[in-house]
């Protein structure tokens, strides 16, 4: 008999634009925020790049080692 087992960070669902909306995640184990991809969706790597002062401040892209 075998057994396999892996542990990884949580994630809690965390508030963007108002109380509640659960339109970011908080990564506990790095405790970096992210804002959810269906936030995004439909719109080009150039728009939301050119709204990060804008429509998406406090955001950013994540690095590759992030993302890795």
């Amino acid at each position: 008999m075998s057994f396999s087992s892996f542990s990884h960070a949580g994630f809690i669902e965390t508030s963007w634009k108002t109380i509640g909306d659960n339109k970011a995640t908080l990564h506990e184990e790095t405790g970096i925020e992210w804002l959810d991809l269906t936030q995004t969706d439909g719109e080009s790597l150039a728009y939301v790049l050119d709204n990060l002062d804008g429509k998406y401040a406090g955001w950013r892209l994540p690095t590759k080692a992030e993302v890795e």
